[in-house]
C-alpha cells in the first residue's frame, strides 16, 4: 500500500490530470471535494492529503466541511500551518465501522502519514480521523477531528 501513495505522491508532483485542481471559483465547492464527500470516509482523507500535496488549500479546507470564504482568517491560518510542507503522503487504513451519534454517523479512518517540509526535514505521523455525515445525506462526509502523533 505504500508504494501505491508514493506513486500518487509522485504523480501529484508532476501534475498528473488527477491532481491538478479544478477550484475555478473561490467559494465554491472543488469537485474533488464533491467527490470524496460522495465517495465516503477513505476517500475524503485520501483526497485531503492530495489536496494538500498540490497545495489545493481550497480542497483540503472543504474536506473539513468548511468554506474558505466563510472565515477568511480562520483559512489563512489553516494556509499558514502548511507554509513549510512541500509533500504529505498518506497511507490510509480501512475505516471502522459507523457509529451513530446524534444527527451524525462517525467513521474513524487509521492513517500514517509522512511528510517533507522544504527544509528537507520530515516527519511520520499515526492517528486516526473522525469523518463524519448528516444522517440524512450519505453525500456530506467531511473530517470532523484528527487524532496524529508522532
Amino acid at each position: 500500500m505504500r508504494s501505491g501513495a508514493i506513486l500518487l505522491a509522485v504523480a501529484c508532483l508532476l501534475g498528473a490530470p488527477a491532481c491538478t485542481s479544478s477550484a475555478e471559483h473561490e467559494g465554491e465547492p472543488t469537485a474533488e471535494a464533491e467527490r470524496a464527500r460522495a465517495e465516503g470516509p477513505k476517500a475524503v482523507i485520501e483526497a485531503y492529503y492530495q489536496a494538500l500535496s498540490r497545495r489545493d488549500y481550497a480542497t483540503a479546507w472543504q474536506l473539513w466541511g468548511k468554506e474558505p470564504a466563510a472565515d477568511d482568517a480562520a483559512f489563512r491560518r489553516f494556509v499558514d500551518g502548511f507554509k513549510d510542507t512541500e509533500l504529505a503522503i498518506a497511507e490510509v487504513g480501512q475505516p471502522g465501522a459507523p457509529a451513530p451519534v446524534a444527527d451524525y454517523v462517525h467513521v474513524r479512518v487509521p492513517v500514517h502519514i509522512e511528510d517533507l517540509r522544504s527544509d528537507g526535514t520530515g516527519s511520520g505521523y499515526d492517528g486516526t480521523y473522525t469523518v463524519r455525515r448528516t444522517v440524512d445525506d450519505p453525500a456530506s462526509w467531511h473530517i470532523y477531528e484528527g487524532n496524529l502523533r508522532r
